[in-house]
Parts: C-alpha cells; sequence; structure tokens
C-alpha cells in the first residue's frame, strides 16, 4: 500500500480527481492523505500532476502499519518515477542515469544533466534535485 500526503486540501481534491481520471482505487486516512495499493495505472502525464501535488516523504504500509520507504523511491516523486538505477553494478550505466534524470524532470523534480556530465556527476544531481524537492 502506498500513502499519499497531499500539500493541502485543495491539492488532495485535484490529486483524488487524477486518481479517479487512472481508475485507480483510493481509502481515505483522514486529514489530507489517502492510501493506494499501486500508482501503475498513471500514465506520464498524470504521474507528473500527481508528483506536483503530493508532500514527501511517501510511506509504503505493510500489515497496517506505515513504515517509511527507503532510497531514492522513498518519496512520492520516487514512487511515480519508479526507482532509481543502481548505484553500482549491473544496471547503473550513465544511460540509467540520464533516463532516470528525464523521468524526475518530467515529474516536476528538475536534474540538470549536461553532455560532459559522467555518471557519478548525474547520480550527484539526481540526490540533489531530490534534496531540494524535499526542502520545499
Amino acid at each position: 500500500m502506498i500513502r499519499l500526503r497531499f500539500r493541502g486540501q485543495p491539492r488532495l481534491l485535484v490529486g483524488v480527481g487524477v486518481l479517479g481520471e487512472a481508475a485507480i482505487p483510493w481509502r481515505p486516512l483522514g486529514g489530507n492523505e489517502v492510501e493506494v495499493e499501486s500508482l501503475d495505472g498513471l500514465d506520464d502525464e498524470q504521474r507528473g500532476e500527481l508528483s506536483k501535488l503530493v508532500r514527501d516523504p511517501l510511506e509504503s504500509s505493510s500489515a497496517g502499519a506505515p513504515v517509511p520507504a527507503e532510497g531514492t523511491g522513498a518519496d512520492a516523486v520516487g514512487a511515480l518515477v519508479g526507482e532509481a538505477p543502481p548505484r553500482a553494478g549491473q544496471g547503473s550505466s550513465r544511460e540509467a542515469w540520464v533516463a532516470h534524470a528525464e523521468k524526475l524532470t518530467a515529474a516536476g523534480v528538475p536534474v540538470a544533466v549536461t553532455d560532459n556530465m559522467g555518471r557519478d556527476d548525474i547520480v550527484a544531481a539526481v540526490d540533489q534535485a531530490l534534496e531540494d524537492h524535499r526542502a520545499r
């Protein structure tokens, strides 16, 4: 289960509309929070819109108890764009990190990537962009 915490009631209402448009069932948790099983039904535009409405961090429920998720996918944006590539080993290529940075930018978390940046530079730029986003 995924807990979405919205930035105020007006954004909650818009967010619930986005979830409804994507036919994603949700359950109210009180305040400005709802719980959904999955965000898989969202298209890219809906993911981008929802990412602008939610507050970080996003929490997953396990056995009914909210548990903060960890890693780059811990926040609402991470849940919307998917898990970050591994930081080392198979799947951790520069291209994988560029693709992840592009998804984050599309979801409202701008990550500046230039042609002369290496993989480690892009990882650092992603980390900084997510930190800046969480500080908002």
